[in-house]
Protein backbone atom coordinates (compact mmCIF):
# COMPACT_ATOMS: atom_id res chain seq x y z
CA UNK A 1 0.00 0.00 0.00
CA UNK A 2 1.50 3.55 -1.00
CA UNK A 3 0.49 6.62 1.10
CA UNK A 4 1.35 9.95 2.16
CA UNK A 5 0.61 11.36 5.57
CA UNK A 6 -0.27 14.92 5.74
CA UNK A 7 2.07 17.38 6.43
CA UNK A 8 5.17 15.36 5.35
CA UNK A 9 3.99 15.06 2.29
CA UNK A 10 6.43 12.03 1.17
CA UNK A 11 4.85 8.96 -0.26
CA UNK A 12 5.01 5.64 2.06
CA UNK A 13 4.36 1.91 1.08
CA UNK A 14 3.59 -0.43 3.79
CA UNK A 15 3.33 -4.66 2.65
CA UNK A 16 0.90 -7.14 3.96
CA UNK A 17 0.02 -11.06 3.38
CA UNK A 18 -3.82 -10.43 3.78
CA UNK A 19 -4.56 -7.23 3.17
CA UNK A 20 -4.88 -6.42 6.50
CA UNK A 21 -1.93 -7.23 8.77
CA UNK A 22 0.77 -4.03 7.34
CA UNK A 23 4.23 -3.95 8.02
CA UNK A 24 5.91 -0.61 9.29
CA UNK A 25 5.74 1.86 6.83
CA UNK A 26 9.08 3.07 4.87
CA UNK A 27 9.33 6.38 2.74
CA UNK A 28 10.05 5.24 -1.12
CA UNK A 29 10.11 8.46 -2.48
CA UNK A 30 10.74 11.87 -1.29
CA UNK A 31 9.76 15.47 -2.28
CA UNK A 32 12.09 17.73 -3.14
CA UNK A 33 12.90 18.02 -6.87
CA UNK A 34 12.25 20.85 -9.12
CA UNK A 35 8.64 20.02 -9.47
CA UNK A 36 7.97 18.57 -5.92
CA UNK A 37 9.71 20.75 -4.07
CA UNK A 38 6.77 21.19 -1.53
CA UNK A 39 5.49 17.68 -1.98
CA UNK A 40 5.12 14.61 -3.33
CA UNK A 41 1.43 13.20 -2.91
CA UNK A 42 -1.35 11.22 -4.32
CA UNK A 43 0.07 7.79 -5.90
CA UNK A 44 -0.94 5.69 -8.23
CA UNK A 45 1.31 2.20 -8.81
CA UNK A 46 0.44 0.03 -11.90
CA UNK A 47 3.00 -3.13 -11.66
CA UNK A 48 3.90 -3.87 -15.60
CA UNK A 49 5.85 -7.04 -14.68
CA UNK A 50 7.99 -8.17 -11.75
CA UNK A 51 10.52 -6.17 -12.54
CA UNK A 52 8.92 -2.98 -13.40
CA UNK A 53 6.93 -0.91 -11.64
CA UNK A 54 5.65 2.78 -12.40
CA UNK A 55 3.98 5.22 -10.30
CA UNK A 56 1.85 8.43 -11.38
CA UNK A 57 1.98 11.03 -8.33
CA UNK A 58 1.24 14.98 -7.84
CA UNK A 59 4.22 17.12 -7.40
CA UNK A 60 3.86 20.91 -5.54
CA UNK A 61 6.00 22.96 -6.79
CA UNK A 62 4.51 25.35 -4.83
CA UNK A 63 3.47 25.63 -1.14
CA UNK A 64 0.04 24.52 -1.00
CA UNK A 65 -2.17 27.05 1.27
CA UNK A 66 -6.03 26.29 2.56
CA UNK A 67 -8.52 27.78 -0.11
CA UNK A 68 -5.80 28.97 -2.71
CA UNK A 69 -4.84 26.74 -5.94
CA UNK A 70 -1.54 26.50 -7.31
CA UNK A 71 -0.77 24.72 -10.84
CA UNK A 72 0.68 21.37 -9.67
CA UNK A 73 2.34 18.58 -11.77
CA UNK A 74 1.81 15.08 -12.81
CA UNK A 75 4.95 13.10 -12.46
CA UNK A 76 6.24 9.86 -13.25
CA UNK A 77 8.51 7.81 -11.70
CA UNK A 78 9.87 4.19 -12.09
CA UNK A 79 11.05 1.17 -10.56
CA UNK A 80 12.17 -2.53 -10.48
CA UNK A 81 10.87 -3.78 -7.24
CA UNK A 82 8.47 -1.71 -5.67
CA UNK A 83 10.49 -0.09 -3.36
CA UNK A 84 13.45 1.38 -5.03
CA UNK A 85 11.92 4.96 -7.30
CA UNK A 86 13.61 6.77 -9.77
CA UNK A 87 11.81 9.92 -10.97
CA UNK A 88 11.60 10.11 -14.38
CA UNK A 89 9.76 13.31 -15.79
CA UNK A 90 6.98 15.08 -15.45
CA UNK A 91 3.67 14.38 -17.96
CA UNK A 92 1.61 17.44 -17.48
CA UNK A 93 0.40 20.42 -15.12
CA UNK A 94 -2.88 21.44 -13.90
CA UNK A 95 -4.20 24.28 -11.66
CA UNK A 96 -5.29 22.19 -8.58
CA UNK A 97 -4.37 18.96 -10.30
CA UNK A 98 -4.88 16.51 -7.04
CA UNK A 99 -5.78 12.53 -6.64
CA UNK A 100 -4.62 10.25 -9.45
CA UNK A 101 -5.44 6.86 -10.43
CA UNK A 102 -4.42 4.77 -13.15
CA UNK A 103 -5.87 2.18 -15.88
CA UNK A 104 -3.49 0.55 -17.85
CA UNK A 105 -5.32 -0.10 -21.44
CA UNK A 106 -3.48 -2.29 -24.52
CA UNK A 107 -0.08 -1.10 -23.73
CA UNK A 108 -0.91 2.79 -22.73
CA UNK A 109 -2.18 4.21 -19.53
CA UNK A 110 -5.11 6.09 -18.99
CA UNK A 111 -4.87 8.29 -16.50
CA UNK A 112 -7.29 10.55 -14.24
CA UNK A 113 -6.58 13.28 -11.96
CA UNK A 114 -9.17 16.24 -10.08
CA UNK A 115 -8.61 19.65 -9.75
CA UNK A 116 -11.41 19.12 -6.68
CA UNK A 117 -14.05 19.83 -8.70
CA UNK A 118 -13.41 17.99 -12.20
CA UNK A 119 -12.57 14.73 -13.44
CA UNK A 120 -9.56 15.06 -16.47
CA UNK A 121 -8.24 12.34 -18.23
CA UNK A 122 -5.05 11.69 -20.84
CA UNK A 123 -3.87 9.01 -22.45
CA UNK A 124 -0.48 8.51 -22.40
CA UNK A 125 1.66 5.77 -24.77
CA UNK A 126 3.70 2.48 -23.29
CA UNK A 127 6.83 5.09 -22.61
CA UNK A 128 4.60 6.24 -19.41
CA UNK A 129 5.12 10.10 -20.37
CA UNK A 130 4.19 10.70 -24.37
CA UNK A 131 0.34 11.85 -24.27
CA UNK A 132 -1.10 10.13 -27.34
CA UNK A 133 -4.83 11.49 -26.34
CA UNK A 134 -5.02 14.91 -24.52
CA UNK A 135 -6.51 15.72 -21.68
CA UNK A 136 -10.44 15.23 -21.51
CA UNK A 137 -12.69 16.56 -18.95
CA UNK A 138 -15.11 13.47 -17.65
CA UNK A 139 -18.87 15.09 -17.33
CA UNK A 140 -20.38 14.10 -13.58
CA UNK A 141 -23.56 15.90 -12.47
CA UNK A 142 -21.82 16.97 -9.47
CA UNK A 143 -18.13 17.03 -10.41
CA UNK A 144 -15.78 14.56 -8.77
CA UNK A 145 -12.70 14.21 -5.89
CA UNK A 146 -10.15 11.84 -4.88
CA UNK A 147 -11.33 9.47 -8.14
CA UNK A 148 -10.27 5.82 -8.13
CA UNK A 149 -11.34 3.79 -11.11
CA UNK A 150 -11.33 -0.54 -10.80
CA UNK A 151 -11.10 -2.43 -13.76
CA UNK A 152 -14.69 -5.20 -12.56
CA UNK A 153 -13.26 -7.70 -15.03
CA UNK A 154 -16.16 -7.58 -16.21
CA UNK A 155 -16.41 -5.80 -19.06
CA UNK A 156 -16.83 -2.45 -17.46
CA UNK A 157 -14.93 -0.26 -14.57
CA UNK A 158 -15.99 1.65 -12.00
CA UNK A 159 -15.63 4.49 -10.61
CA UNK A 160 -15.47 5.40 -6.93
CA UNK A 161 -15.65 9.08 -5.76
CA UNK A 162 -16.81 11.73 -3.74
CA UNK A 163 -18.65 14.59 -5.31
CA UNK A 164 -17.02 18.43 -5.55
CA UNK A 165 -18.75 20.68 -2.63
CA UNK A 166 -18.75 23.32 -5.51
CA UNK A 167 -21.58 21.43 -7.03
CA UNK A 168 -22.87 19.76 -3.86
CA UNK A 169 -22.90 22.36 -1.01
CA UNK A 170 -24.63 20.17 1.68
CA UNK A 171 -22.22 19.33 3.87
CA UNK A 172 -24.15 16.07 4.98
CA UNK A 173 -23.06 14.61 2.02
CA UNK A 174 -19.32 15.54 1.65
CA UNK A 175 -17.51 12.18 2.44
CA UNK A 176 -20.46 10.12 0.96
CA UNK A 177 -18.44 7.45 -1.49
CA UNK A 178 -20.42 7.36 -4.50
CA UNK A 179 -19.86 5.47 -8.06
CA UNK A 180 -20.42 5.39 -11.46
CA UNK A 181 -19.72 2.50 -14.39
CA UNK A 182 -18.26 2.99 -17.98
CA UNK A 183 -16.94 0.62 -20.97
CA UNK A 184 -15.17 3.11 -22.12
CA UNK A 185 -13.65 4.82 -19.64
CA UNK A 186 -14.94 8.30 -21.23
CA UNK A 187 -18.23 8.62 -20.29
CA UNK A 188 -19.60 7.05 -16.75
CA UNK A 189 -23.05 6.57 -15.80
CA UNK A 190 -23.92 7.34 -12.27
CA UNK A 191 -24.96 4.50 -9.78
CA UNK A 192 -27.80 5.00 -7.75
CA UNK A 193 -27.07 5.78 -4.07
CA UNK A 194 -24.44 5.90 -1.49
CA UNK A 195 -21.43 2.93 -1.38
CA UNK A 196 -20.01 4.21 2.15
CA UNK A 197 -20.50 7.21 4.58
CA UNK A 198 -17.84 9.20 5.75
CA UNK A 199 -14.98 7.84 3.42
CA UNK A 200 -12.54 9.78 1.85
CA UNK A 201 -9.15 8.65 -1.06
CA UNK A 202 -11.02 5.67 -1.70
CA UNK A 203 -9.03 2.36 -3.13
CA UNK A 204 -10.98 -0.74 -4.31
CA UNK A 205 -9.25 -4.35 -4.95
CA UNK A 206 -10.93 -7.17 -6.30
CA UNK A 207 -10.20 -10.30 -3.94
CA UNK A 208 -9.71 -13.70 -5.50
CA UNK A 209 -12.79 -14.86 -4.02
CA UNK A 210 -14.70 -12.20 -6.26
CA UNK A 211 -15.72 -9.95 -3.77
CA UNK A 212 -13.97 -6.27 -3.32
CA UNK A 213 -12.64 -4.62 -0.11
CA UNK A 214 -12.33 -0.92 0.34
CA UNK A 215 -9.36 0.55 1.67
CA UNK A 216 -10.44 4.69 2.74
CA UNK A 217 -9.53 7.60 4.80
CA UNK A 218 -12.26 8.71 6.87
CA UNK A 219 -13.75 11.79 5.78
CA UNK A 220 -12.38 14.81 7.88
CA UNK A 221 -11.80 18.30 7.37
Amino acid sequence: MYYVIPGEDDILMASSPDGLNFSDPQTVLRKGGPYDLYGAVDPAVVKVSDSEFRMYYVGWREKQEFGVRTNNYLMFATSPDGLNWTKVDTVISHEGLSDVTVVPVGGNYRIYYSDKDDLFTILVASDGTTIIDPEKKVELPYGCTVPHILDTGNGYYRLYYNRSPKYDPDPTTKYALRSATSTDLIQFTPEEGIRYENADAPCVIKLPDGGYRLYYQIGSD
